[in-house]
């Protein structure tokens, strides 16, 4: 469900706002396709109710940009530490934190 409805938008934001804002979905019960059911990376999506993050893509870029400037990958960076955290925490704590969201 996650998927369709982030192509959609996705497709959306091209034809409408092409190069204005992008958008990040969130979602309950989000996972990503190629990881085991229990891989602690599908919190990283994850919100206790549907949400949709519209970003300035301006804004980004110049983050991107910044960053990039000291020789820091600052995308590359995030999805690193954001992984390495998670699965310090491990599935059974990030499910227990979880469940007391929603």
């Amino acid at each position: 469900v996650g998927l369709e409805l982030e192509q959609f938008l996705e497709e959306q934001a091209e034809v409408t706002e092409e190069d204005l804002v992008g958008v990040a979905l969130f979602h309950p019960h989000w996972s990503f396709d190629g990881l085991e059911p229990f891989d602690p990376l599908h919190f990283e999506r994850r919100a206790p109710f549907p949400t949709i993050s519209i970003l300035k893509k301006s804004q980004v870029g110049q983050i991107v940009t910044s960053a990039l400037a000291r020789g820091v990958n600052i995308s590359e960076k995030i999805q690193d530490e954001n992984a390495q955290t998670l699965r310090l925490k491990g599935h059974q704590y990030l499910s227990q934190l979880y469940s007391k969201l929603l």
